[in-house]
């Protein structure tokens, strides 16, 4: 593995944890503002889709076996 490669995953391990830290953090003040889980999940789906959409904007094609 090159230093390069190890170094992407260092940056991607702390955008993850940044990201599932402040995800909490941020559920936390939407429920006390009045929104409620059933409102907050959505919200969070369709996040985590847009973000996985800018890392990698090509479909994966699944093997039909």
């Amino acid at each position: 593995m090159s230093t390069s490669q190890k170094v992407m995953g260092h940056v991607y391990a702390i955008f993850t944890i940044l990201v599932w830290g402040s995800c909490f953090v941020l559920t936390k003040n939407l429920l006390a503002v009045g929104i409620t889980a059933v409102q907050i999940i959505p919200l969070r789906m369709i996040l985590a889709y847009v973000t996985l959409l800018v890392m990698r904007p090509r479909f994966m094609r699944l093997p039909l076996r």
